[in-house]
């Protein structure tokens, strides 16, 4: 009796080829299966994203705080962040004009100088020759983060004066996609938290 196996010397038998390849009940049962996981993982691969989103946005602006207030304290003048919720936007600026009256004895302040002292914004510390203001509707990561409500008592910016403490202490509120997070500032550190 002969064997039904594959001998490579004559080739392929016409029941080798038949049984060869997949059949349509292992396709349908693949497909089925990949929907299955597919429609399972999905919610919470969106979940992941919304919540990266949500860090990204956050880091961003507790770097941009962190950053206004070392620079009030390095530079010994006062450090402004403004957010505008209506632009997405987030802007560090300087009081250019500080006056040091201990630097000269003996010299006289003019008063327009003082007068005309204005905000001005600050260099972005890694992105050379760009001011330092974050434009949350532009940035890839956040796409989808909105900048709901500022509240830092009278306005919409915090002042930091040359020690670093802050005008006031407030909140920042960022949403994507229904979910919600919060920036706290502490009003006598300066320190900001999710």
């Amino acid at each position: 009796m002969r064997s039904a196996r594959f001998d490579p010397r004559r080739g392929a038998t016409p029941r080798d080829r038949a049984h060869a390849g997949f059949t349509l009940m292992d396709l349908m049962l693949s497909i089925t299966l990949a929907a299955i996981l597919g429609a399972t993982g999905f919610p919470v691969l969106y979940q992941a994203l919304v919540e990266f989103r949500l860090t990204a946005a956050a880091e961003e602006i507790l770097g941009a705080v962190e950053y206004a207030r070392s620079r009030a304290v390095v530079t010994g003048s006062q450090t402004r962040v403004t957010f505008d919720t209506n632009a997405e936007t987030v802007l560090v600026e300087e009081l250019l004009g500080a006056i040091d009256l201990g630097a000269t004895p003996g010299r006289e302040v003019a008063s327009a100088s003082i007068e005309t002292r204005s905000y001005q914004a600050v260099p972005h510390p890694l992105n050379r020759g760009n001011d330092y203001q974050l434009a949350l509707s532009r940035q890839g990561w956040s796409g989808a983060v909105d900048l709901v409500s500022v509240d830092f008592g009278a306005g919409l910016s915090v002042v930091f004066d040359a020690r670093g403490v802050p005008s006031a202490g407030g909140t920042v509120l960022l949403e994507s996609s229904g979910v919600q997070m919060s920036l706290l500032l502490d009003s006598v550190s300066g320190a900001m938290a999710p």
